[in-house]
């Protein structure tokens, strides 16, 4: 089977390990603070040197006790003197101790407080007023100025608030009144008719005048249509006419379009002669644009460029070119 490597055993170390340890065992102070931290007290309550006593017991001369009880006193208070230098030693380490941990890893006194159980709300159906009553009434919780300021402030726009509803619902209320008195009583049968009645009489009247407005517009637009049709022309008057057509299923034949002048006619003029060809002498197809002169084919036309270029003379004898 193949071995598993795991990552905390196989990862690589970290470029800031131990920093911490190091700091510590840096600001540690010699052996002799731990020996003094861990010596036991030899002035214990607990401790007892029972060989002692009983050399004091057998003691009878008066002035060997004197001396021994002012050696105890020296001996007691170089003791305590030892006692108060090793409480400060010790104070003083565990105060440097305690400096050389980072803030975040101090330990903190936390003093928990018993929570007071909170309010219960109150409903909206219970709230008759959003004014405070004389227990809520704002209390001086500071002696600064603009603390107090903006508490009356506020208490103060709470009170123009709370009128202002007052007013709305006076309005609203006496509106309510107002619309319950102009609601009209339930109609009777017997006035369900006339009022029936009325109406009719009422819309016949209106379709009366309808339709005798409408019959004035059609009479007006028909005598527009006659005046049209009948209207009659003074003076001169220019007539376009196309003569007399013919028509098979569709437009077969129509004459030419003339102007006429002052005169009705019922026949057309008769078209203009068609022009004859210069050279060949039949009747003319086309017409040379820089001559103007008649001519029947190509033969014709390139006869007429020909005396254009000259390369006929004219016989004065012949009468010919």
């Amino acid at each position: 089977p193949t071995t598993v490597e795991w990552l905390a055993t196989g990862r690589e170390k970290r470029s800031t390990a131990g920093n911490r340890m190091k700091s510590m065992l840096a600001n540690e102070e010699p052996d002799s603070d731990l020996e003094l931290l861990f010596a036991e007290d030899d002035n214990d309550e607990g401790f007892s040197d029972v060989d002692d006593a009983g050399s004091d017991v057998q003691m009878d001369s008066s002035s060997d006790d004197e001396d021994d009880q002012q050696q105890g006193d020296d001996l007691d208070g170089e003791k305590e003197l030892e006692k108060q230098a090793r409480e400060k030693k010790l104070a003083s380490r565990k105060r440097k101790a305690q400096e050389a941990i980072p803030a975040k890893f101090r330990k903190k006194v936390r003093i928990e407080q018993a929570a007071a159980p909170a309010p219960r709300p109150k409903k909206k159906s219970e709230r008759t007023s959003w004014l405070p009553s004389a227990t809520d009434m704002p209390i001086r919780a500071s002696l600064r100025q603009t603390t107090m300021l903006s508490k009356e402030q506020l208490h103060q726009q709470m009170k123009e608030r709370e009128a202002k509803r007052l007013k709305q619902v006076a309005i609203m209320e006496k509106k309510a009144q107002k619309l319950e008195a102009s609601k009209k009583p339930p109609m009777t049968q017997a006035e369900r008719l006339a009022e029936a009645a009325l109406v009719e009489k009422r819309n016949a009247k209106s379709l009366n005048r309808w339709e005798v407005a409408e019959k004035a517009r059609e009479e007006e637009r028909l005598a527009k249509l006659a005046a049209l049709n009948n209207r009659t022309l003074k003076g001169p008057v220019v007539t376009y006419w196309s003569g007399i057509g013919e028509w098979e299923h569709h437009l077969k034949h129509v004459g030419r379009t003339q102007i006429l002048f002052g005169r009705r006619m019922d026949r057309l003029a008769k078209p203009a002669p068609r022009p004859v060809c210069v050279i060949t002498a039949h009747p003319a197809r086309y017409r040379d644009p820089e001559t103007g002169l008649p001519y029947f084919n190509a033969y014709a036309y390139r006869e007429i460029q020909r005396l254009r270029r000259g390369e006929y003379k004219w016989s004065s004898l012949l009468g010919a070119w």
